[in-house]
């Protein structure tokens, strides 16, 4: 199993600097954006290491019938976010989580789309396996938009 070694002086270093770190990133977040189906509805996005919430800031703005559930390992990354998307009220929900655990991937919402960035490759090939077979268990819990 791997060791997800990140530490809150990473996350800082992140935050300042991340945008040298992923180049046209603008784009990657609009990509991102554009695969997730349009709803009338209200709905949920699952966001996995949403860091500083650039991301979820987007789709909250792209999509104002949504929630999205913002989780992050880092305290830091998830005061960031919370400030930053401040204005989307309840909209968005940060929760403390470390990826490897897999007591968060039976959700007690309805999952419409998952989405994760800068996140998978901290998972070993087991991991990543482990991962997606319990997408597959979660079953309705987890709609087929999930991305």
């Amino acid at each position: 199993m791997s060791t997800i070694n990140w530490s809150e002086a990473a996350s800082r270093t992140f935050i300042d600097f991340g945008r040298y770190f992923v180049p046209e990133r603008e784009q990657q977040i609009a990509a991102f954006v554009d695969l997730i189906p349009a709803h009338n509805q209200p709905f949920t996005i699952l966001e996995l290491c949403c860091g500083e919430g650039l991301l979820a800031g987007a789709l909250l703005e792209g999509f104002p019938t949504c929630t999205v559930y913002g989780f992050d390992g880092s305290p830091a990354m998830l005061d960031h976010a919370r400030q930053l998307l401040a204005q989307y009220g309840d909209r968005f929900q940060a929760q403390l989580f470390d990826l490897a655990d897999r007591s968060w991937r039976a959700p007690k919402w309805l999952v419409h789309a998952v989405v994760s960035s800068l996140t998978i490759h901290h998972l070993d090939g087991e991991e990543k396996q482990q991962l997606f077979q319990d997408r597959r268990r979660a079953g309705a819990r987890w709609r087929s938009t999930a991305t």
